[in-house]
């Protein structure tokens, strides 16, 4: 079960493309947005690219962690080949841990979660790999209707921009680069095909194809030899938009409520012992990802009733369900040592 515990935030600072734009939150000032979406990561960066191509929708995007351009290390996170570093950098990452696991011998693994412009796209191994398409047909059965495969799939298309070009699966013209690189400097990936092709596993054209078992080529959100992350698909072009404030830095304590409505958020800079509250016309979007928002819920007063009191956090609303049965896939890494000096550093997407 999550806990509602607070985290440190730094100075609450505007990030904006030019200077006509600047909005300074004051500890009381109070400033109104058709939209504030809490949390710039993956999905956040793309929300706030939808939203202000109607010019009308004036929104606010609030991210805790930093810029991931003006950090003196943030080329790490844009270099493909240093994505380890980052995984172990409380900058770029809340560096979260799991409860023991009982079919895990008991042990504790980390559970990595960005908090940069970004957020986990700016972190994760940039493979792109969409899920099985019996996954999200299981969805649909479980009564989300519209979410089968058949209705995300122009989607996934929508957003791609596959360097082979588009196909029934593919896109060809979406903000998100996909690229599988020279496939002639990677023996390494070659000899792994093989091998798998040897022991009798299917080879499969693409993995995010019609047939998604078997072995193949990755294709990655790598274009030109950078990380291609949301923030560089879909959040830098929007902060062109005069109706877009991005703020980082900036640590959401809780959502404020009137009665049963969610009409804005709290923010903190807990340095300066300053407070600042933003109200939302149309709504507030929680985009912290699958721990941070039912935690930022739990401390609004969103979940267990008796838990919530337990810990002092004022009820507004008994979801039992909020901050519990979360689920998720592990991730397991085989390393091996090559006889002949062949390495991936000369491969290049």
């Amino acid at each position: 079960m999550l806990h509602p515990v607070l985290r440190s935030s730094s100075a609450v600072r505007p990030l904006r493309r030019d200077s006509r734009c600047l909005i300074h939150f004051s500890a009381t000032a109070t400033t109104e947005y058709d939209y504030v979406i809490v949390g710039g990561g993956s999905a956040g960066c793309v929300l706030a690219n939808r939203l202000t191509e109607d010019a009308n929708n004036k929104v606010l995007l609030v991210e805790t962690g930093p810029d991931d351009r003006k950090k003196w290390d943030s080329w790490k996170i844009h270099m493909p080949a240093a994505l380890t570093y980052n995984l172990a950098d409380y900058k770029y990452n809340w560096c979260y841990y799991t409860e023991p696991q009982r079919h895990l011998n008991g042990r504790v693994l980390p559970w990595p979660r960005g908090r940069v412009l970004g957020g986990s796209s700016s972190l994760n191994a940039m493979v792109y790999v969409r899920g099985h398409a019996y996954d999200y047909d299981d969805w649909q059965e479980s009564g989300a209707t519209g979410w089968s495969y058949a209705d995300c799939l122009p989607y996934f298309r929508k957003a791609q921009n596959h360097e082979l070009g588009p196909d029934e699966y593919r896109g060809g013209d979406g903000p998100l680069h996909v690229t599988r690189g020279n496939q002639k400097d990677q023996i390494l990936f070659q000899k792994f095909i093989d091998a798998g092709m040897q022991a009798g596993y299917p080879f499969t054209d693409d993995m995010n194809g019609y047939q998604q078992e078997g072995f193949g080529w990755m294709d990655m959100t790598v274009w030109k030899g950078r990380r291609w992350s949301t923030a560089s698909a879909y959040l830098r072009p929007a902060m062109t938009r005069l109706n877009l404030t991005v703020v980082t830095d900036t640590f959401v304590s809780k959502v404020v409520f009137e009665g049963k409505k969610a009409v804005g958020v709290e923010m903190e800079d807990r340095k300066k012992k300053t407070t600042a509250h933003v109200r939302a016309a149309k709504e507030v979007i929680l985009s912290g990802g699958a721990i941070n928002s039912p935690q930022l819920l739990m401390l609004s007063g969103v979940g267990d009733a008796d838990h919530l009191t337990e810990v002092g956090v004022p009820v507004v609303q008994h979801l039992p369900a909020v901050g519990r049965n979360m689920e998720d896939h592990l991730d397991l890494y085989i390393q091996y040592m090559c006889k002949k000096p062949i390495t991936l550093h000369n491969a290049t997407w």
